[in-house]
């Protein structure tokens, strides 16, 4: 019955402070009184020598123990199981009063066993640890675990310590990512033993909680199974057996006296017959007297059954108290009568107003005549009155003030009045209590449980649905404007200060259910009048334009959001799909027939489907991260997973999820994305997105203008990572940028008969193995250098020169082809990916800042293959390749025109990584090769071969090229040849005004696009000495051209002039020319040499391909600086024997930065930077970087130490983190280049 539950919660808000007071008082008492306890632990046995099972009785009286612990008089049963007795007692040897001991009672089925007496001894258990401190090593994850440590030794194990916990784990456990638990050592202990947990709750019992055991003091968690443990209950490290606390032996055998031995008020010998001791008639005479023993805990008087196995019935305790094991009866009571105490304290009964009616199953209070007496309930005057009635009536309905308790299975409802259900079986519809609580406490079911307005709880059975407080309002006729069920008044304010005002609020809903809804709505419309701010989240089926999928119908997560986005309006809005979670299908697609722009939200789920994803113009598909994923299950074979085409779909955005092709279990498919399929597609972008495991393209766009692909990453892609390829030449403007792309089979991005594109910040490594092989037909068998580890099926492969496909991946020393290689043995071969880019038939597209390396042909290659295609006009500058098997960057035409392109700016770095399997003409820094190439500028390009053997022959190759083509200003280290194979066959200069060059190609004799009004051509003889007496003076309106000896280009506006002989301090210098053979300017006694061009920069050249350029103090054969021919530079006296030769150091000045919490080290004043850190830095940046820049950031801790680096955004570290060396004084060293975008770390040092 539930008859007291509404009084204890009308007294609800008078409680709480009592008891918080009284808790308040006692608890600091109890801790500091709390005792210490001895473990008692031994193995109990039975006669035959088995193991002994049952239940031990522990008794004792109130004591004060010998460290003046007060201890209460009491009862302990503890279980005993297969022998093993544990049980922590505290101490009562030495304790007051003298005497103190434990009376223990070994109990078996059938009855006593046996019965002993302890004083118990103290003693010196070790202590249990204090919390664990945990640390994350590795990557840091978002994972919570808890932590405890126990003490071991020889005698067994304490108790657990408090947690230490880790709010940052990484959720799979490895020897890379892993936790370390540390602790403080423990006097007297000899090892430890380490448990973890999800929750804060200590763990108890036996299960899978032990991390591992260990005699150190700290211990590594790397895997995320646990062993199976019991956790300790008791402290065992210093326990006492049974010999060491039993005092007495097991009691003797209980002696029966014959009935001859009592009579009267004593005790003789033979009686004849039963006797009977009676009480004389005088007071205060005892006419027996049973004694107890001199142990406080024994009973004074037992009385067991005459049974074969005699079991105790009834005692007296020590303080006199009678008990009994048997229900008492009393013949003088009326049955139904309710006994209470009467006067004297004597048992009595009044059936005239106190009676129960087991017939009419009711309780009765007052005259059993009247009012009331042939009604199940009665009417109390006055509150607070408690009256229980057992219903047994169809849709009975109780009176005010009652607790009703209904067996039954039928529908019942109680007007304020606790209702209880307590149906054992069956199912009830409805069980509804209005004002009141309402309970289930049988183990039958409710449909419906619903308390209006009170309390509902649900302690057995099944229950439908459990309502507490639910209200409804109803409307039969007339008019109504406004039905509410529940209305919450406005709150008042006329003072004071008020922090959250509140209407309604709902308290946590945090019971750990399949779904635990702080607000659920059935059908109708949810208005906010005010903004909606959800701390968590906000879980409807719809809001305005917003509709929850989750909350829609449907076989599976596809038709749920296909009912979602029909549910929408015309002009669409949002269908959140975050609420479907984990393992999702797909079978429908839910786009179709649509063209509403819907915003489809995904959350951390994966979503296998069978059909392609085709969103309608104007629709976004967003995800979480990596854990939104889209894929396909096995041998579905989607031609796209995301298809734009069908629906002809413009300004379509995917966004921040992952894209898996599944393709190891596919047998065909195009790509995973068809971004753009359409010639009237635009503006769809693909950005921040994880694509892998496609059979084919990964993002393919066929049709249509103006799509952009950033900012993702591709991996294990079978053909091209991003494929633009168009039937005609179109201008589509497609930007292709900041992507990251590995492992690709193709092209890292092609582009065909696609113009006006910009491919640019990528970064793009491929697959580049290489080595010696023995072929045998198909069969190619591995010999030196790189394995076949990290090929597949598609890759291409170039055998002693020739291009092939591998067909199958055999084993790492084995492959086969898709065509006979022949009979070869030891030959060169190199494979993986082809281009990283390949532009084809494509024009005016630009190629910059792309990070490019490890392909298996060359980084970059404009292409024209079709005659009557040209590839034109396009820029490719700023590019960093390397390691890369051919040339770093191509120019060639089989039959179409590759013209008018210009490659600038490049950095190319040990490139010709394989030149014995490549052609003998891929051994160069960029190559223009064919007859149809023609007007292109290869110009300041640096290529650098730093391995000690060069492999780079020329800086450029123009290899069989037509008219117009010019390679100038290149600069080469450590290159075989540092200048041009073949001349350059330009009919004029292509230096442009404006740069400052030094040039010994023949082909330099002339002027770009000069006129013969603007720009005149001046021819000074030569002379050994300087001309005395000659000055030339004139207006150049243009671009002058000085031929003879040495010339210069003025590009200029004003009015300069060439004179000569000028005395004077600061005048002009001297002009000279001396000999056929080589020309020089020299300084006279009262000033010094100067060339002026006003707005542009000088050029100077040797006018002979066969000679350098001279720099020189003193006189002309003092010899300081020269350039040569091939481009080489010498700081020094002597011709240069490399791309760049110093006698002497060379330095970069080292930039000292001063602290910050936030320091930019501005990469235009230096090379190196060194920083002392006096405290965290909170964020940093790297400012005017230059592409292909080299720094170096030394970072020292102070006297202090410990000092952490937060490192720049935007620069890309070895693993992902760099955590400084802690230790004072010391520092740290790491250097970084430049690819226009991002810093990539090359190296590190620590604690130097």
């Amino acid at each position: 019955m539930r008859s007291q539950k509404s009084e204890v919660r009308s007294q609800n808000m008078k409680l709480p402070c009592l008891f918080l007071s009284v808790s308040l008082c006692l608890c600091g008492y109890i801790q500091a009184q709390t005792p210490a306890t001895t473990t008692v632990k031994d193995t109990v046995y039975k006669s035959d020598g088995s193991l002994a099972s049952g239940t031990v009785v522990i008794t004792w009286q109130a004591f004060v123990s010998a460290d003046t612990k007060p201890v209460f008089g009491g009862t302990k049963t503890v279980a005993l199981n297969n022998g093993a007795l544990a049980v922590a007692m505290v101490p009562n040897s030495g304790g007051t009063p003298s005497g103190t001991s434990y009376h223990v009672k070994y109990y078996q089925s059938g009855g006593l066993f046996f019965e002993e007496t302890w004083v118990v001894p103290t003693s010196s258990p070790i202590a249990p640890p204090g919390a664990p401190g945990v640390a994350n090593i590795g990557t840091p994850g978002s994972t919570t675990y808890y932590y405890r440590v126990t003490a071991t030794n020889a005698n067994g194990e304490t108790l657990l310590s408090s947690s230490g916990v880790t709010t940052t784990s990484h959720t799979t456990l490895d020897t890379n990512n892993y936790n370390q638990i540390t602790w403080s050592a423990v006097t007297g202990a000899t090892g430890y033993k380490v448990y973890r947990t999800n929750t804060a709750t200590a763990p108890s019992g036996t299960g899978s909680f032990l991390v591992g055991s260990t005699a150190a003091t700290s211990l590594n968690d790397q895997s995320n199974t646990l062993q199976s443990a019991t956790i300790p209950s008791l402290n065992t490290t210093d326990p006492r057996t049974l010999s060491e606390v039993r005092v007495t032996a097991a009691p003797s055998p209980t002696v029966t006296l014959a009935a001859s031995q009592v009579t009267g008020t004593s005790i003789v010998s033979n009686p004849s017959s039963t006797q009977t001791i009676g009480a004389p008639p005088k007071a205060g005479v005892i006419p027996l007297q049973i004694k107890g023993n001199a142990n406080d805990g024994a009973n004074v008087f037992e009385i067991y059954d005459s049974q074969p196995q005699p079991a105790l019935q009834s005692w007296f305790d020590s303080s006199g108290a009678f008990k009994t094991s048997k229900a008492a009866s009393f013949s003088t009571l009326t049955a139904g009568s309710v006994p209470f105490a009467g006067t004297g304290g004597l048992l009595s009964q009044d059936n005239t107003n106190l009676f129960w009616d087991d017939t009419g199953n009711r309780f009765q209070v007052g005259p059993r005549s009247g009012f009331g007496a042939n009604i199940t309930t009665n009417y109390l005057a006055g509150s607070g009155n408690v009256i229980a009635e057992l219903n047994n009536a169809a849709n009975h309905r109780t009176s005010l003030l009652t607790a009703t308790e209904d067996n039954t299975t039928n529908n019942f409802y109680s007007s304020y009045s606790v209702l209880e259900s307590a149906h054992s079986s069956g199912t009830r519809s409805q069980a509804i209590s209005f004002e009141a609580d309402a309970y289930h406490t049988g183990a039958g079911t409710v449909t419906q449980l619903i308390a209006q307005g009170g309390y509902v709880q649900v302690d057995a059975g099944t229950v439908g649905v459990a309502w507490g407080g639910a209200f409804s309002g109803a409307v039969t006729g007339g008019a109504t404007t406004t039905l509410a069920a529940i209305v919450a008044g406005s709150n008042f304010k006329s003072g004071g200060t008020l922090t959250n005002n509140i209407g309604l609020q709902v308290q946590d809903q945090n019971l750990s259910g399949a779904n635990n809804w702080a607000v659920k709505t059935g059908a109708g419309k949810v208005q906010f009048g005010d903004d909606v701010v959800a701390d968590k989240s906000l879980a409807a089926k719809t809001i305005s334009n917003v509709r929850f999928a989750d909350q829609f119908a449907g076989t599976d997560a596809g038709a749920k959001i296909a009912a979602a986005i029909t549910d929408l309006p015309s002009t669409g809005g949002v269908v959140d799909a975050r609420g479907l979670e984990g393992s999702q299908t797909v079978t429908t697609d839910f786009f179709a027939g649509t063209t509403k722009p819907v915003i489809l939200l995904l959350g951390k789920a994966t979503f296998a489907s069978t059909v392609e994803w085709r969103p309608s113009s104007g629709s976004q598909i967003i995800g979480v991260g990596r854990e939104s994923v889209i894929t396909q299950p096995n041998a579905t074979n989607l031609t796209h997973i995301l298809n734009t085409q069908t629906n002809n779909s413009s300004r379509v955005v995917i966004q921040n999820l992952l894209v898996d092709g599944n393709g190891s279990n596919q047998t065909g498919g195009s790509s995973l994305v068809l971004l753009s399929g359409s010639a009237s597609s635009s503006a769809n972008r693909i950005e921040n997105c994880w694509l892998e495991n496609s059979k084919g393209h990964g993002v393919f766009i066929a049709n249509g203008t103006d799509a952009m692909v950033r900012g993702n990453r591709f991996t294990n892609i079978g053909n091209q990572s991003v494929s633009i390829s168009y039937s005609a030449a179109t201008r589509t403007n497609h930007i292709i940028a900041d992507n990251w792309i590995s492992d690709y089979v193709g092209f890292g991005v092609g582009v065909t008969l696609s113009n006006e594109n910009r491919i640019t910040g990528n970064y793009i490594r491929g697959i580049l193995r290489s080595g010696t092989v023995d072929t045998s037909g198909t069969a190619v068998t591995w010999v030196s250098g790189d394995n076949f580890s990290t090929l597949r099926a598609g890759h291409h492969i170039k055998i002693n020169h020739l291009d092939y496909v591998v067909s199958l991946v055999n084993s790492s020393t084995s492959i086969t082809l898709t065509a006979s290689a022949g009979t070869q043995t030891g030959v060169a071969y190199a494979a993986g990916a082809l281009e990283a880019i390949n532009l084809d038939a494509a024009q005016n597209n630009v190629v910059e800042q792309n990070v490019i390396r490890d392909n298996a042909d060359s980084g970059i290659v404009l292409h024209a293959a079709t005659a009557g295609q040209s590839t034109l006009a396009n820029v490719v500058q700023g590019n960093w390749i390397t390691n890369v098997a051919a040339v770093g960057i191509a120019l060639e035409a089989t039959t179409g025109t590759v013209t008018t392109n210009s490659v600038v700016g490049n950095t190319l770095y040990n490139v010709n990584a394989a030149p014995n399997a490549m052609a003998n003409s891929y051994d160069v820094g960029i190559r223009i090769a064919a007859s149809n190439a023609t007007r292109n500028n290869i110009t300041t390009n640096t290529v650098v071969d730093d391995r000690g053997t060069p492999l780079t022959q020329y800086v450029v190759a123009l290899d069989s090229v037509g008219a117009g083509n010019a390679a100038t200003n290149n600069f080469a280290y450590g290159v075989v040849n540092s200048g041009t194979r073949g001349a350059s066959n330009s009919a004029a200069s292509l230096v442009a005004a404006g740069q400052l060059g030094f040039q010994s190609q023949t082909g330099f004799v002339g002027t770009l696009s000069h006129s013969a009004t603007a720009n005149r051509t001046w021819t000074l003889p030569n002379a050994t000495t300087p001309l005395a007496g000659t000055s030339i003076a004139n207006t150049f309106s243009g671009q002058q051209t000085f031929t003879s000896g040495i010339y210069a280009i003025l590009n200029q506006a004003a009015t300069p002039s060439i004179r000569q002989n000028e005395t004077g301090t600061g005048g002009v210098a001297d002009w000279g020319m001396a000999g056929a053979t080589d020309g020089y300017t020299e300084g006279s006694a009262a000033g010094d040499s100067v060339l002026v061009a006003q707005n542009g920069n000088w050029v100077v050249s040797a006018r002979s391909a066969t000679k350098g350029v001279l720099f020189a103090t003193g006189s002309p054969s003092s010899i300081k600086m020269q350039l040569s021919n091939a481009g080489s530079l010498r700081i020094g006296s002597g011709s240069p024997a490399t791309k760049l030769d110093v006698d002497g150091a060379i330095r970069s000045t080292m930039t000292a930065v001063t602290f910050s919490a936030t320091p930019a080290f501005n990469a235009s004043l230096g090379n190196s930077f060194k920083m002392t850190l006096t405290n965290n830095v909170t964020s940093s940046t790297i400012s005017n970087p230059q592409t292909g820049e080299v720094i170096t950031l030394l970072l020292c801790q102070d006297g202090t130490g410990s000092r952490t680096m937060t490192w720049p955004t935007n620069l890309k570290l070895s693993g992902g983190s760099y955590t400084l060396t802690t230790t004072i004084n010391k520092c740290d060293s790491l250097t970084a280049v430049y690819d226009g975008s991002n810093w990539y770390e090359t190296s590190r040092a620590s604690n130097l």
